[in-house]
């Protein structure tokens, strides 16, 4: 959820935010692995959401993702809507792991055309620990 929510942030500070159509979101191994059983598929539709695990409303969890689901579409960071196909857009990859740490999440912001605004790839490393690596390679830590 969190990784889902900085990526959000990320195309907000970006800048590209109300250009996205469309957000591929991929988990890796252990995490692609257990993806829906432990909850990951929906966790990333809420981070994608804007919502933070400290403070969503556990009671609405099931509303908010039936209304996503319901309706196809969600609300990026909760101010910018756009389409949903959870099958396309919501990639469990178990079987294939990133170079730096087996639970890793990849995601990709694309326009109208297709074309890719951003991509980013975070690491869930353990010890409440999500680090980012963007565009210079650089890793950047963020406390769970």
């Amino acid at each position: 959820m969190r990784a889902a929510r900085m990526f959000t942030l990320a195309l907000a500070e970006q800048g590209v935010m109300t250009s996205v159509t469309r957000v591929l979101s991929e988990m890796f191994g252990s995490l692609g692995a257990t993806g829906k059983g432990h909850g990951t598929d929906s966790a990333v539709l809420l981070g994608l959401s804007g919502h933070e695990p400290d403070t969503v409303d556990v009671d609405q969890v099931p509303a908010i993702l039936e209304g996503i689901r319901g309706s196809s579409s969600m609300l990026l960071q909760g101010a910018h809507r756009i389409a949903l196909d959870e099958e396309a857009d919501l990639m469990l990859r178990g079987l294939q792991t990133l170079a730096f740490h087996s639970n890793g999440m990849r995601f990709t912001a694309f326009d109208a055309s297709g074309s890719t605004l951003l991509e980013k790839t975070y690491y869930s490393v353990g010890g409440g620990f999500v680090l980012s690596v963007g565009a210079d390679s650089k890793l950047s830590h963020r406390a769970d």
